[in-house]
Parts: C-alpha cells; structure tokens; sequence
C-alpha cells in the first residue's frame, strides 16, 4: 500500500517538472527569437546610415603677419605656425587653392602689398601653390647674412660675469640658430665657460657626458659658487665691522662724523701721532679694504711693511 502511494507521489512529481520545461523551453525560445530580431536591426540601422569621417581637431590659427617690426611673431616664428596649421589641418585644407586662400588671408600691411601683384588674375608669375607664396616671403624677410651674423655672435659668447643660467640659455638658442653640430656642443659649452667653473668642471669633461649631464654639472658647481661668494662677502663685512670697530677703540671716534649739537661749541681736533683709518686708501675688495685698515701686508697679513715690499 504504501508503495502505490510513494509511486504514484513520484509520478505526479515527474509530470510537474516536465510541464514546467516545456513552459521554459518556450521561453527561451521567446527570447532567442527576440534577440535575433534586434540583431538584424542593428545590421540593417547600420548599412543605412553614411559613414562618419571625423576631421582633426582645429589648431588655432596664427596671428596676422605685417612685416612691420611690432608683429606679435617675427617672420620665422609664424613661418612656423603657418605651416604647422597646413600639416596638422591637412583634412581641412582638401586643396592647393584652399591652402593659398588661408594663407593669403594671414597677411596684412607690408607683407600683403609686396605678395598682392602675384595673386592677380593675369599675372605671369601667379602663385599657383602656397609653398610658392611661402618662398616668396622667405626672400624677403629672411636676412640672407643671418647664419654668419649668428655664427659670430656664438663665436663670441662666453661666460664671463654671467650666471651659468643665463649664459646656457644664450648658448642653446645661438647654437640653434648657428646649426652647431651636436657633437660639438659640449666641447663649446666647456670652452665658453669662465676659468673658474672651466677648472671645476674638468674632471667631468673628460668624461665625455651628454650635453644635459654637462650642463646640469655645470649649473651645480656654479650654484656652489654663488654661495661661496655670498658667504665669504658676509665674513668680510663682518670682519670690516669688526676692524672698524678696533679702530674706533684705539684712536677714538671721529670728530667729523660724530653728531653736531645745539649745545657744544666745535673743538680743535688734537693731534694724532698715528694716521687716522679714514685718511687710508679705499679700495674696492672689502678683504683689502680690511686688512689696509688694521695695518698689514696684503700678501703675508704681516704688519711693517707694504705688499709691494713683501719679502
């Protein structure tokens, strides 16, 4: 009995499931259909629709050029600029007529009249392509001594009193400018130095670096300097403090230099048998200065004699 009742269980579970595969089979295949559907759309939107060519992003267009010298660019910076545009706009420009109308309309003043005569219908020598307006212009105004002038200003470009900055940045742009070979550059950068940083900066050289590593050498030793410099002026003021200070001690304070009173009556200044410091020579270097003021050769800081008589 209980057995027909276990069975019969089972069948009545058997028949439930297998209702409810067919119920999900047909939904898959709802579902299947559905997707099909939206795939042949999407094929169909696809083959309508005209293919999108983006076109490259507009570069800003370069300033008006003149020729006049208060142009915001001289004639090779916005030579630059213009044909920067021309490649990196190419898609925009299809044509040689549109890249002629665009530069055309970049030209005003002086540089407008001297291309004006070649843009006219008739003329024998139409500008036909932009390059030609182009090297129209560089006849004009590029100075055709310009490589030697340049080559003899870097010729004579040397350190001297200037910082190591600023002499590089005058070194990398006349070395452009000359077309220095690169495989020049650090030997010129070397010679050009001042002797001091020439003789510190040897060992490095001799390393044959790259014109970065030099330079970056360079500015260090320099900026080394500077403080020293800087510091060792710092001890020679002290130092002149101190020593006018010993002065003032030893001969008392000057008669000229003290405040005038109301009250007081001027006085004689008596005689001194030793020479006051401010009737010594003044000189320029503050550690000469110094030492002239206490009384010592400036060669051996030995007192009795002067520096041109040191033994």
């Amino acid at each position: 009995m209980k057995a027909r009742e276990t069975r019969q269980k089972l069948e009545e579970s058997v028949a439930t499931l297998l209702s409810e595969k067919k119920i999900l089979q047909n939904k898959l295949e709802q579902t299947r259909g559905y997707v099909s559907r939206l795939e042949l759309r999407k094929r169909i939107h696809r083959s309508q629709s005209p293919p999108h060519a983006s076109k490259s992003l507009k570069l800003p267009d370069p300033p008006l050029f003149t020729g006049s010298a208060t142009d915001d660019l001289d004639f090779e910076n916005w030579l630059t600029r213009i044909t920067g545009k021309l490649a990196g706009n190419a898609d925009h420009f299809t044509n040689e007529a549109l890249k002629l109308a665009y530069v055309v309309n970049r030209l005003a003043g002086d540089a407008a009249k001297h291309t004006a005569p070649r843009l006219r219908e008739g003329s024998p020598l139409l500008y036909q392509t932009a390059a030609e307006l182009l090297d129209h212009l560089r006849e004009i105004y590029i100075d055709p001594a310009k490589q030697d002038k340049v080559r003899e200003a870097f010729k004579n470009l040397y350190m001297k009193a200037l910082s190591f900055y600023t002499f590089y940045t005058w070194f990398l742009y006349l070395s452009g400018e000359a077309q220095i070979p690169c495989s020049d550059l650090v030997r010129e950068l070397h010679d050009k130095l001042s002797f001091e940083l020439r003789d510190k900066a040897m060992a490095k050289y001799l390393e044959a670096p790259m014109l970065t590593e030099y330079a970056w050498y360079c500015t260090q030793m320099d900026h080394q300097n500077q403080r020293n410099k800087a510091l060792k002026n710092r001890l020679l003021s002290q130092i002149v403090l101190i020593c006018e200070a010993i002065s003032a001690s030893t001969y008392g304070p000057c008669a000229l230099c003290a405040p005038a009173t109301s009250n007081t009556t001027p006085t004689a200044i008596p005689a001194r048998t030793s020479p006051s410091p401010d009737a010594r020579p003044q000189y320029s270097d503050p550690a000469k200065q110094a030492l002239s003021r206490i009384g010592v050769c400036f060669i051996c800081k030995k007192p009795g004699h002067l520096a041109k008589y040191c033994p």
